[in-house]
């Protein structure tokens, strides 16, 4: 029903959020092999407790990996490997590389880093404009020739192409929002991707890859926004607030479930040390759209499609609060929208489209290897119907929704290959179905003229209310030289809980048909009391993955996870004609649907050529 906002009338079919116009060899040191066995052993035991906390799986940030040889091509061990970026603030993750030369700072938060590569002996080596994407494994290789002097080296290029990831997936920058013609809807920015297909312009219900439209994810910063009972998102976006969006299509690792394949995750951006922000303003005249729909039928002066108003304006600000600790990034969106199209007529009873977004959040940086995101948003929109010139006003609804959500994310470096995040999110979502000019009447429908008139007071009232719950513990665990290569472990456990009840109201209306003609004009009487109706969900689910860089050319991905999912429905007060309590309840129904799956996941990336200018990606697995 919520796909009502975009679908109900060609008014809200443009959309509801704003208007247009924006993953070798062994340790040569047995030492170090017995300490990483213990290491390992230590991350099952870690993974096992995990399994009994509470815990929606979704990317927020990306990783470095790479490796470092000397100018005869030899590993260089050791070598002190330190990243930094505006975003960390004076913050910066250092590691050390193996034996075989290789490094991973994994859990990086999305933007542009400088990674530097230094060891005594030999010529220090950056490369400044490193690429952190959204899910992605941004790839930096050194080769460190022995030092002649104290100057420092600067990599001009880096690998532009994921080359560990066995997944599909396109991803949209900030820029790149800004710039393309579907500027100014966050859902037609989505449909760009290939292999995405949309009913409708501005519309939510998107179908990946051929698959149902509920078979999807929607992450909004790490947070599972999925309608419980819908499938898809529910959501508008302020374009200034969206750092990136990414498309995560087919072969999707074991960290995703309950759904086919395809998730959808946006994260938004995040304030730094300097000061930064926005503002765009989008108007269209009414001059300048023509007036191209016509419908020779309609009476005189509702024959062609108007615009009436078309405004849009956002505004974001960010920055520090506590220099290189904490941080904050806000926005605001407002706009409005109203056309009318052929049948339809402007009158004094005729509303805009509204909505108004406000989203932020606050990053601290706790301690050197601590952060802690809070992200917090409120929507609010109104989408009026404009009826026609064959229905009363009276007879017109109007839609009138507030979504809210918070959001805490926290990572934590617990050594220079391990990192513990948890995350956790609330989600609440109301809608009113109601009268747009409240009357006592009730609803008629006369069908025996053409065409049809309808007057009295509205069809069908409801309010429906949705929420959905999640959180999420998930260790990551780089094992260099481990079993053939280096190793990423991912140990995790997920939680969600959903659902929603809707309560249609003034269930009363008349229909008056013509059937034989018409001296035989028959009336019915559709009546019946209030009433609720809804359900709730819950799973939860553990996965384990590995990222095994077999080799500079090769990663192979294997993975699997549980998920466990129930189903019920909640008892409801009995309601009364004027849709009151009665004192009765009557009753639900528990675990209509539970359900159990164990879904393995193999994939490769094979990097062709050992470049990154060429990888062949392929995955197989079971997906519920």
């Amino acid at each position: 029903m919520q796909a009502h906002r975009h679908l109900q009338q060609p008014t809200t079919s443009v959309f509801r959020g704003r208007s247009s116009s924006r993953l070798a060899d062994h340790f040569e040191n047995s030492g170090r092999c017995e300490m990483t066995k213990r290491r390992v052993t230590l991350i099952i035991l870690c993974g096992a407790f995990l399994l009994s906390a509470l815990s929606v799986s979704s990317q927020t940030t990306g990783s470095i990996r790479g490796r470092v040889v000397d100018s005869n091509g030899q590993p260089l061990p050791g070598v002190t490997i330190s990243v930094a970026g505006e975003i960390h603030g004076t913050a910066q993750r250092a590691s050390v590389t193996s034996a075989s030369g290789g490094f991973r700072f994994p859990s990086i938060p999305i933007g542009t880093f400088k990674v530097t590569a230094s060891l005594a002996g030999f010529q220090t080596q950056a490369a400044e404009e490193v690429r952190v994407s959204l899910g992605k494994v941004a790839t930096v290789d050194f080769n460190m020739p022995e030092a002649f002097s104290e100057e420092i080296t600067v990599i001009a290029e880096t690998p532009i192409i994921d080359v560990s990831s066995a997944t599909f997936n396109t991803r949209f920058e900030s820029e790149q929002i800004i710039d393309l013609p579907t500027r100014g809807n966050f859902y037609d920015m989505i449909a760009v991707t290939p292999g995405m297909t949309q009913n409708s312009e501005g519309s939510s219900s998107i179908v990946a890859f051929g698959a149902d439209v509920k078979m999807s994810q929607w992450n909004i910063d790490g947070v599972n926004r999925t309608l419980p009972e819908g499938g898809y998102l529910a959501w508008s976006m302020n374009d200034e607030m969206v750092a990136e969006i990414q498309v995560l299509g087919t072969g999707a690792s074991a960290e995703y479930g309950s759904m086919l394949g395809t998730a959808f995750n946006v994260v938004t951006k995040s304030g730094t040390n300097e000061f930064h922000g926005s503002a765009a303003f989008d108007y269209w005249n009414p001059n300048w759209v023509d007036e191209n729909a016509v419908r020779e039928d309609a009476p005189e002066g509702a024959q062609t499609y108007r615009l009436d108003t078309n405004n849009n304006l956002s505004m974001t600000l960010g920055g520090p609060i506590l220099r290189d600790k904490l941080w904050f990034f806000v926005g605001a969106e407002w706009g409005e929208f109203k056309a009318f199209w052929p049948n339809q007529v402007e009158i004094p009873a005729s509303k805009s489209d509204t909505w108004t977004n406000y989203d932020g959040k606050i990053t601290s940086q706790l301690a050197q290897n601590h952060r802690l995101t809070l992200t917090f948003n409120d929507h609010t929109g109104l989408n009026p119907s404009l009826g026609s010139v064959y229905d009363e006003p009276s007879t017109w609804q109007e839609s009138w929704w507030n979504d809210r959500m918070i959001a805490l994310d926290y990572s934590a470096i617990l050594g220079q290959n391990t990192v513990l995040e948890a995350r956790g999110g609330l989600w609440r979502g109301d809608e009113e179905w109601r009268p747009q000019h409240p009357s006592d009447e009730p609803y008629y429908r006369d069908w025996t003229v053409w065409p049809v008139e309808d007057f009295g007071g509205t069809y069908w009232n409801w309010d429906w209310e949705r929420h959905s719950d999640t959180a999420e513990v998930k260790l990551t665990q780089h094992a260099d030289d481990f079993i053939a290569g280096d190793h990423e472990f991912r140990f995790g456990v997920q939680y969600n809980r959903g659902g929603g009840s809707t309560k249609p109201y003034n269930i009363l209306y008349y229909y008056l048909y013509d059937y034989y003609g018409p001296d035989y004009v028959y009336e019915y009487l559709y009546t019946g009391l209030p009433y609720y109706y809804g359900g709730e969900s819950e799973s939860w689910a553990a996965f384990i993955t590995d990222s095994w860089n077999v080799s500079n050319e090769v990663t192979l991905e294997i993975g699997v996870r549980y998920d466990t999912h129930d189903g019920w429905v909640n008892d409801f007060p009995r309601l009364d004609v004027d849709s009151n309590p009665t004192g009765e309840t009557i009753p639900g129904a528990a675990y209509i649907n539970g359900w159990s799956n164990v879904d393995p996941r193999l994939g490769f990336a094979w990097n062709i050529g050992g470049d990154g200018k060429n990888v062949l990606r392929a995955s197989v697995g079971l997906f519920h």
